[in-house]
């Protein structure tokens, strides 16, 4: 994460994601008598260059908010799998300079940095892709005398905001999933 690099400096930094992304909520699933075992699958990467000390980190964001949802459950050995991939779109050098003139201050001049992800989620029948669609996304990481962003949720610290894009995103997934007629309850059972 590019908003990491603010961190360094003595302002404590707040973290927010941007609502505007979220599609879908979790009221708009059709929830099954029983989930849908599914492979987890997930790569994270920087401008395209693999990241892959943060695909576990990216997996267990999957599973868990996969699990909360109950349409599917998460299955080592399943048939069909849902691969979430993320890639960090973020300027690191314009992150380093916002962060480097804010520490000049001593905050007094606030900044936010917003990391933005492009992700794509694939539901894969072994590995042929049944269906493919892409998301967007963003964390903003505000520091300093900054007032916070509009439209956003306030979130504790990047990991637990990287939880609720990665919910965000899943939710998304299923939701247009089921659209197209997957994952979807069986009539009459």
């Amino acid at each position: 994460f590019s908003s990491a690099v603010l961190l360094g400096g003595c302002v404590s930094p707040s973290f927010y994601t941007v609502n505007e992304y979220q599609k879908h909520r979790q009221q708009d699933l059709i929830i099954p008598q029983k989930p849908f075992a599914v492979r987890v699958e997930a790569d994270f990467s920087r401008k395209g260059q693999a990241l892959p000390a943060a695909n576990g980190e990216q997996a267990a964001a999957v599973e868990k908010a996969l699990t909360n949802t109950r349409i599917a459950i998460p299955y080592a050995h399943a048939e069909n799998a849902i691969k979430i991939t993320a890639d960090n779109i973020s300027d690191l050098k314009q992150a380093l300079n916002k962060g480097f003139a804010t520490g000049l201050t001593l905050g007094m001049a606030g900044n936010r940095v917003q990391d933005y992800y492009q992700f794509t989620c694939h539901y894969l029948n072994k590995n042929q892709a049944l269906y493919s669609i892409q998301y967007n996304h963003a964390l903003i990481t505000a520091i300093g005398n900054v007032a916070p962003p509009s439209d956003s949720t306030v979130q504790s610290n990047p990991k637990t905001a990287f939880a609720s894009i990665t919910k965000d995103i899943v939710i998304n997934c299923l939701v247009d999933l089921q659209k197209n007629g997957f994952l979807l309850p069986t009539l009459g059972k």
